[in-house]
């Protein structure tokens, strides 16, 4: 009776032990499958695009360009930039709802610029720019940018464009130049007609029979 009891005991503890090794076995392979799922997302996350749009000044001071770029390791399809509502530059009327800027694909890593103007003539200073775009995969995407370009009011600029100053020398040669050659500040223009280079023949000719006959020999005479 007692053997009977202890291999009973065995065989529970065996069978128990099997089942809590299934068990085991089981969590362990939907671990495994959740951190496959999760890898495949990081890939795909870190493949995805991500289209981003900033106001930065320009290397002339004043100036404001729109920044367009793809911060994220895919190509972007299907780019559409939608201004701020009420959006007005240099007193243009306001642009809509409608998209600003739309372009097929943008590469990662590739910013694309668009000249605004004077940071006066934009307005509002507070803005919310909404970008759409696709990744590779078909999937729409959206960003949204709040941005106040007021935090550029008081930008100064110490010392000047290298750039700026040889263009600015180039002009002032060019009209020291000028002038030196000319007399003038402002360019004369001499016109030339037909009836000048007749009148240069016709003295021309003077000079030559003029020439011929005091040329002449006493003898000839």
């Amino acid at each position: 009776m007692e053997e009977m009891k202890v291999g009973d005991l065995v065989n529970l503890g065996i069978a128990l032990g099997t089942g809590v090794l299934a068990i085991i076995t089981g969590l362990l392979a939907l671990y495994t499958r959740a951190l496959a799922v999760e890898a495949k997302r990081a890939r795909e996350t870190q493949a995805e695009p991500d289209v981003v749009v900033s106001v930065e000044p320009t290397r002339f001071f004043g100036f404001f360009d729109l920044v367009i770029e793809n911060v994220g390791r895919g190509t972007a399809y299907d780019v559409a930039i939608t201004p701020p509502e009420g959006l007005t530059v240099a007193g243009k009327a306001d642009f809509g709802q409608r998209p600003l800027f739309s372009v097929k694909f943008l590469k990662s890593k590739t910013p694309i610029r668009h000249f605004i103007g004077r940071l006066h003539e934009v307005k509002p200073k507070r803005q919310k720019w909404k970008i759409q775009f696709k990744s590779k995969a078909g999937a729409v995407l959206e960003n949204e940018y709040e941005m106040d370009l007021s935090i550029y009011d008081g930008l100064m600029r110490f010392g000047d464009d290298p750039m700026n100053v040889i263009a600015k020398h180039i002009e002032e040669i060019a009209k020291h130049l000028q002038h030196l050659t000319t007399g003038f500040k402002r360019l004369r223009v001499d016109t030339y007609t037909s009836a000048d280079r007749k009148e240069e023949r016709l003295q021309l000719q003077e000079l030559r029979d003029k020439h011929r006959k005091e040329s002449r020999s006493p003898d000839d005479k």
